[in-house]
């Protein structure tokens, strides 16, 4: 019994460190300006959730827009439609863009950084399934700043189960992306 214990404790803080998808290139059409994009099925509904977090990188021309959709997936076709997105945050005509499609609210925040090739971390502290703190970085510095203390619930939603990748633009886009829920605690119920 004590080994089955300790087995089920093992295994339960490994799974208790948290999941991530990681997105790479996402592969172009025959046209150099069109769209492309990606799903990747992500399940948001977990218990003792403690951050959202994603990080994105990509060369940040003027051309360029790269968006990260969260959303469910409500026809089941495994793909994130435009109203089917709950949140968006993109790089998009050389600014940050959040947004709550479903309420139609937008925060924009100007580029932090001259440099070309951008690397955004953004990392949303959760207290029982609500946001708490968010902190926005591109490149090291901070964006977004009016949001950390009192973070929109918006922001995040349990409901989500899909994550869309999208990439405008004539440029290259070199983009990558990662998602991820940092998870602590778990329950080991005995009968």
């Amino acid at each position: 019994m004590r080994q089955l214990m300790l087995l089920l404790g093992a295994l339960a803080a490994a799974s208790a460190a948290g999941a991530d998808a990681v997105f790479g290139q996402v592969p172009r059409g025959g046209y150099i300006d069109t769209e492309a994009s990606t799903n990747v099925p992500f399940a948001f509904a977990r218990s003792g959730v403690r951050d959202f977090r994603f990080e994105l990188t990509f060369a940040a021309t003027p051309s360029n827009n790269v968006q990260l959709a969260f959303g469910r997936d409500a026809d089941g076709d495994g793909s994130l439609a435009a109203d089917e997105a709950d949140m968006t945050f993109a790089w998009d005509c050389g600014e940050w863009r959040v947004e709550n499609v479903a309420g139609r609210e937008c925060i924009a925040a100007p580029a932090a950084t001259t440099n070309a090739a951008k690397h955004v971390e953004w990392d949303l502290g959760m207290r029982r399934m609500r946001p708490r703190r968010l902190v926005v970085k591109e490149n090291g510095v901070a964006i977004f700043t009016e949001l950390p203390d009192a973070p929109e619930q918006w922001l995040y939603s349990p409901d989500w189960d899909l994550v869309r990748l999208t990439v405008r633009g004539v440029d290259a886009a070199d983009e990558g992306a990662r998602v991820g829920l940092n998870i602590s605690g778990y329950a080991i119920r005995l009968r």
